[in-house]
């Protein structure tokens, strides 16, 4: 039998593959609907156990820029560990775009939400 959280694991997975994220892998399931509802999946990615799928939040924000929008929402409702995370994880996106962006199309480019809560001044 499996665990909760290997379940929750999958569906987030699923989830993130159905929205073009090949991050990570898992038993495909068509009937996941997290993918609709980006900001209930932004925030799960941040409290999940498993830190593939929290670090899955970095290629998510590459490949979904206009999700950045739930980010100032979403922490709020997070705990301070989960909001740190998500926070440094948002900020490793804007700055791969930053650094990458000669070298791929960028489609929108992620706006400087976190960095001064993280002390780095703007970026």
């Amino acid at each position: 039998m499996r665990s909760e959280a290997s379940i929750q694991g999958d569906r987030l997975a699923n989830a993130l593959r159905y929205l073009g994220v090949n991050f990570i892998t898992a038993d495909q399931d068509i009937r996941e609907t997290i993918h609709k509802h980006p900001a209930q999946l932004i925030k799960a990615l941040a409290q999940s156990k498993e830190a593939r799928l929290r670090l899955s939040s970095i290629p998510l924000f590459l490949d979904h820029p206009e999700f950045a929008s739930y980010l100032p929402k979403i922490i709020k409702t997070l705990d301070p560990s989960e909001r740190l995370i998500l926070q440094c994880y948002y900020t490793a996106a804007l700055f791969f775009q930053k650094k990458y962006s000669s070298l791929v199309e960028i489609k929108q480019e992620l706006p400087d939400l976190c960095s001064d809560d993280l002390g780095l001044g703007h970026c």
